[in-house]
């Protein structure tokens, strides 16, 4: 078992606050009577209120080079949660925010359609495809060629002023329910839509909860989160899964690479695994690059103390717990079958 702590990095995922709720999707019927059936969640985020969502700023963080090892274990568990917030609340606000053109369907089976958005007090055009296309680059187009029949695939540009570009591309293959929220992923650039978001941040976002007992979100990311903190390509998750005692348990992950941050980390992975109502938490750590080292595996503690007082972590489901394996350059980008500009 490693267990050499030596700083946390709070400062580094603090920055995932930028922008976690139930398993279910909360489906809204859309105003329009020509509108298809909802093809889009309203959201894809779990709840993780065990997990304490840090707000502390850098004066606080920098003190970490003298904390003890306790303490370093609660900025984790901290910096898990903020994992977390981020890649959930960006995925759903851009979902919510292409789900706004069900609003604009002159009839259910409509193929192309456009119309203005409203983000953050601008008015931004976009252009919506639902023809097929090719998503994960096998060579293979997916995708019914509509919004009202599954598998819905759509691409999606909008134009802030300056010409259309790159917003969103999704692949629904099990769209939402009262009872839940189906399965997709996403591609996205998110400054597309929105100018209040870094120009070079970039995601790719997944998730499936067609299976009762275990559900998951997961996310790939590149570019700025904050001004001091850049990912070439990060690679986060998010599981929760039904135990043998019908308890959910719920684990955090998080690998990624560096092109910018304060403790000059090349890499950094990390694991918080917890059980929902639990007491206690199983965190693990490491981190490449940089002059100061954290590395410990496996440490079971208080999660109501992160850290201090008794904890047991011998029931847990160890199944989703190992450090997510480094992703590789580029995954977050946009397909090739996406052109840079609308196909209508």
């Amino acid at each position: 078992m490693r267990r050499t702590v030596s700083v946390v990095f709070a400062l580094l995922f603090g920055a995932f606050g930028l922008l976690a709720v139930a398993c279910n999707s909360n489906v809204t019927p859309a105003p329009n009577p020509n509108a298809p059936e909802v093809f889009l969640p309203d959201s894809i985020s779990f709840d993780v209120d065990e997990l304490p969502e840090d707000t502390t700023g850098a004066k606080v963080i920098a003190q970490s080079q003298t904390q003890t090892e306790l303490q370093q274990y609660d900025r984790t568990i901290r910096a898990a949660s903020q994992v977390v917030h981020s890649f959930q609340r960006f995925a759903d606000r851009s979902l919510k925010l292409a789900a706004a053109i069900r609003d604009d369907f002159p009839d259910p089976a409509a193929t192309q359609i456009s119309g203005d958005l409203l983000v953050e007090g601008e008015t931004v055009q976009y252009r919506a495809d639902f023809a097929s296309f090719d998503i994960d680059s096998d060579g293979t187009t997916e995708g019914s060629g509509f919004a009202n029949q599954n598998p819905v695939a759509l691409r999606m540009w909008v134009d802030r002023g300056e010409g259309f570009e790159r917003f969103l591309c999704v692949l629904i293959s099990s769209r939402p329910t009262s009872q839940g929220t189906g399965a997709g992923e996403m591609f996205v650039r998110p400054s597309a839509a929105d100018a209040t978001v870094y120009e070079d941040l970039q995601l790719y976002v997944s998730w499936d909860r067609t299976d009762s007992t275990h559900g998951w979100n997961e996310a790939l990311v590149s570019g700025h989160v904050r001004g001091n903190v850049a990912m070439s390509i990060g690679h986060q998750r998010v599981d929760a899964r039904m135990n043998a005692e019908n308890v959910l348990e719920k684990t955090v992950r998080s690998s990624s690479f560096f092109t910018d941050n304060p403790f000059d980390f090349t890499s950094y992975q990390s694991s918080v695994h917890f059980l929902r109502g639990g007491s206690s938490v199983l965190v693990s750590a490491a981190s490449v690059g940089g002059d100061r080292l954290i590395d410990f595996t496996d440490v079971c503690v208080s999660l109501p103390n992160r850290g201090g007082g008794e904890a047991d972590c011998s029931g847990f489901n160890l199944q989703d717990v190992a450090l997510l394996a480094m992703p590789g350059e580029g995954q977050a980008n946009f397909p090739s079958d996406f052109p840079e500009t609308p196909t209508f």
